[in-house]
């Protein structure tokens, strides 16, 4: 596995992959090389001209991408609903799942359409509901797999269990951290469960290590605050010392496609504190490790969500 690139990619033909936050940054770029090795590439993101557009843009260079938008608002629940809906009602089957989007220094506290703390919302729990709504199309796919967005700052969150909304004291680092940290704990104990019930779904955590995208704008520009020292600072320090998109793709590629990945395994870059270079198994924080935590996360974002996720009986799940 050591200095794994996309050239290493097999191909994808008849593979059917759905991706979160396509339109920018790592999501696009790994759309753009899921397009190259001729996979059906759903592109879901909230923003439908943007969606169009880059659709376009992918085509010019491969023409015969078989390349789709759907809109997704990962803040809102019945917006994932409504998409995996229209997914079920297309296709008999999705063989990768990809959960990418996210959103970061949301400055002031924020609530999705369902009431939900933003960031907690839309980099966790939609894509936790999002994958147990898909989980029955998974399930008939081949080699199938479900991707899971973490990242480095995993290790200095926690799980605030008894105010996971962070409405009695909100820090948009803190709110990040533990985000990104729910995203692991679920990844691996899907991960667990699957296992025990003998499923043949690869459910594989990553992170991009640090990368040139726009994750340090949105966050800030929604929450009136894009100037905010700490936001800057972040958006500085990516653009002179994170890798290109391109490269901070690489884990969701690996991930995705090479028959190295193994589920329940943590990948992210090899480089110096895993902030740059080529795939490779990494660890994760000792909170992470918590069966006790990845069990009780597991409950509350059932209760959240509205939804009974048994993965032994995918069809326990439709209950929204």
């Amino acid at each position: 596995m050591s200095s794994w690139s996309k050239d290493d990619m097999e191909s994808l033909k008849g593979k059917v992959i759905v991706i979160t936050g396509a339109t920018s940054g790592i999501g696009l770029e790994a759309a753009k090389q899921f397009a190259r090795k001729e996979a059906t590439v759903i592109m879901a993101a909230d923003d439908s001209e943007k969606g169009q557009k880059t659709i376009e843009e992918i085509k010019e260079r491969e023409p015969k991408a078989n390349i789709i938008f759907e809109r997704l608002d990962l803040a809102s629940l019945s917006s994932v609903s409504s998409f995996a809906d229209r997914i079920m009602q297309e296709y008999p089957v999705v063989d990768i799942l990809i959960n990418n989007a996210g959103i970061s220094a949301v400055q002031k506290r924020m609530e999705t359409s369902d009431g939900h703390e933003l960031t907690f919302g839309v980099n966790y729990l939609g894509h936790f509901f999002l994958t147990t709504q898909l989980f029955p199309l998974l399930l008939r796919g081949s080699d199938p797999r479900i991707v899971f967005l973490s990242s480095i700052v995993h290790k200095q969150g926690r799980m605030h269990f008894d105010d996971l909304e962070l409405s009695k004291k909100y820090d948009a680092s803190e709110a990040y951290a533990q985000s990104k940290l729910a995203m692991l704990l679920f990844a691996l104990e899907l991960h667990h469960r699957c296992q025990e019930q003998g499923l043949n779904i690869k459910v594989i955590p990553v992170h991009p290590g640090a990368s040139q995208t726009h994750i340090f704008d949105k966050g800030p520009q929604i929450s009136g605050s894009y100037f905010h020292p700490v936001a800057f600072l972040k958006r500085i320090m990516l653009k002179t010392m994170g890798q290109d998109a391109s490269k901070g793709a690489l884990p969701i590629l690996f991930a995705a496609s090479s028959i190295e990945a193994r589920s329940g395994i943590y990948y992210g870059p090899n480089g110096p504190f895993e902030m740059w270079g080529s795939p490779t198994e990494v660890g994760y924080s000792t909170q992470a490790a918590n069966f006790v935590a990845r069990e009780k996360l597991w409950k509350q974002s059932e209760k959240l969500a509205g939804i009974n996720f048994n993965v032994a009986n995918s069809k326990s799940i439709g209950l929204h």
